[in-house]
């Protein structure tokens, strides 16, 4: 759960660009499309990107779907910023009508929620209400604001893995950097402790390393491709589960049901995850940070437990929380004590806070079988 602070010039420009309108992001990004020479369209493919106040990446991101040799046959537009229904009646009129522009079927829904995977929920719902997306759809590349593909056949090589693994539920990719020169994780494997791990390194430079893997426990959802079918029969995302998260548990619902989970290391994705990282607030905001002051930077640590802990302990029968939870004070305090050795305040104050936050609710629950 350490954060990855890798910083380039690259990423140091991206990080400064300021938030603008989503209007006029899919203004700029219109006029790109208009000088894309015809492409194939994959009516099968529906991409589904979210879209937050804090708009520095998502330019980006938009002109590498629609630079795509592969376009996907319907764009889905998800605007989640909290002041999108203020904004939806002007910014709206001029959105709708600069998607008109661009190469593919392309629409904008307007939805908040909790976590990114109730977002989702309620924009495909909405859009398959309203016949923006059509029963012809069999896959949703899911995709966040910060999320692009790094070469121009991304969708290509996931249709080749489509076509290769018919019964494959959730196909993802490798996650790098914004940069793309470092790796964030290509995959994830169950561990015996109820928990997902990953072999990859903070700080791991991409040598190819992990091109050999196919099927694993979980994968990162954003670029992933999801079959549209398998997403209902097992109920779509979970509303209660927290952004940090969404993927594992979908994922282990997916592989618990039957289905295939699988990460394909030849289509490559640069990830900026900014509110992981600090650069973007719980609110979905840009923060200003300083690359030469970690503190500038919003830390995630007690988030990021709270997601660990909410799917270790939903892994297992309800009876067994009864010698977990003891078991996980003691490891707090000597977690707590490594962190004060190593000077790590930050994640010794996020340790003890969500333990602290568990004991409350344990309390709590103890007081309503009482009464």
């Amino acid at each position: 759960m350490n954060r990855l602070h890798h910083s380039t010039e690259f990423i140091e420009k991206a990080d400064k660009n300021d938030a603008v309108s989503l209007a006029d992001v899919l203004t700029r990004v219109a006029r790109q499309a208009t000088t894309v020479q015809h492409k194939t369209v994959d009516a099968s493919l529906a991409a589904v990107i979210t879209v937050e106040e804090d708009t520095r990446y998502v330019e980006q991101t938009l002109i590498s779907i629609v630079n795509q040799t592969v376009l996907p046959g319907s764009l889905l537009v998800v605007n989640c910023a909290p002041s999108s229904y203020k904004a939806a009646q002007h910014d709206g009129a001029i959105a709708h009508k600069v998607l008109q522009m661009f190469p593919m079927s392309a629409s904008l829904v307007t939805a908040q929620g909790k976590s990114y995977g109730e977002v989702v929920t309620h924009a495909v719902n909405q859009a398959l209400d309203s016949g923006m997306l059509t029963s012809a759809v069999e896959y949703m590349w899911l995709l966040h604001d910060d999320s692009r593909p790094l070469d121009d056949s991304y969708v290509d090589t996931m249709n080749e893995v489509r076509r290769n693994n018919a019964l494959a539920t959730v196909i993802g990719a490798k996650q790098l950097s914004w940069d793309g020169e470092v790796l964030s994780n290509v995959g994830y494997f169950a561990d015996s402790r109820h928990g997902v791990t990953s072999l990859v390194v903070d700080g791991e430079i991409d040598q190819d390393q992990y091109d050999n893997r196919q099927d694993v426990y979980a994968v990162s959802l954003a670029g992933a491709f999801v079959r549209v079918s398998d997403w209902m029969r097992v109920g779509g995302f979970n509303a209660q589960v927290g952004t940090f998260g969404q993927s594992r548990d979908f994922c282990r619902r997916v592989v618990r049901s039957g289905g295939r989970v699988i990460v394909e290391p030849r289509a490559r994705l640069a990830h900026r995850r900014a509110r992981l990282e600090g650069v973007r607030s719980a609110q979905g905001t840009a923060r200003a940070t300083n690359p030469d002051d970690l503190r500038s930077y919003k830390n995630t640590a007690f988030t990021q437990m709270i997601a660990r802990d909410t799917y270790r302990y939903s892994d297992v029968a309800m009876v067994r929380w009864l010698y977990m939870w003891p078991i996980s004070l003691v490891l707090a305090v000597v977690r707590g004590i490594a962190n004060f050795m190593k000077k790590n305040r930050m994640r010794l104050y996020a340790n003890w806070l969500c333990h602290g936050t568990t004991l409350l609710i344990w309390e709590l629950l103890l007081l309503c079988v009482l009464h």
